[in-house]
């Protein structure tokens, strides 16, 4: 197993205490597994609250979204049309997304991310369908 592979199951199973070995030395293999582990749920804790605030606020603008549509007096199979396309670019484009965070990295996605996401939210306040329909795909582009 290595080191890499022992520090993920030493933090999968909880071993936050350093192991004394034969000669009554705390192991520098075990006490670097704690160091990692720590700096790992430190990581996740903050990764976690930056993707709560982004998730909820997406899905606190959904309801409203509908209205705003209504509001630009577009008919229900436009409104279908659009939450559609939202919907779809992400399955469509979710796929690719991955491979491209593996490629650049985890912080050029998020920076990707904020940046499609800004782009969605400005073209909704523009009445053009066509210009709507663009910001839906960026929506699901930026959500996947």
């Amino acid at each position: 197993m290595q080191f890499d592979e022992q520090v993920a199951v030493g933090c999968v199973h909880g071993q936050d205490t350093p192991r004394v070995n034969n000669s009554g030395r705390i192991s520098l293999h075990h006490l670097t597994s704690n160091i990692l582990c720590s700096a790992r749920r430190r990581f996740q804790k903050t990764y976690l609250v930056v993707y709560t605030c982004a998730v909820l606020g997406d899905w606190l603008q959904g309801p409203y979204v509908y209205a705003l549509y209504s509001m630009y007096n577009f008919s229900k199979l436009q409104i279908g049309q659009l939450f559609i396309a939202g919907f779809g670019s992400s399955m469509v484009f979710g796929i690719a997304i991955g491979s491209m965070t593996d490629r650049y990295g985890r912080k050029a996605s998020c920076l990707a991310y904020c940046l499609t996401y800004i782009l969605s939210c400005m073209t909704k306040h523009y009445s053009s369908f066509l210009l709507l329909m663009v910001g839906r795909i960026l929506g699901g582009i930026s959500y996947s």
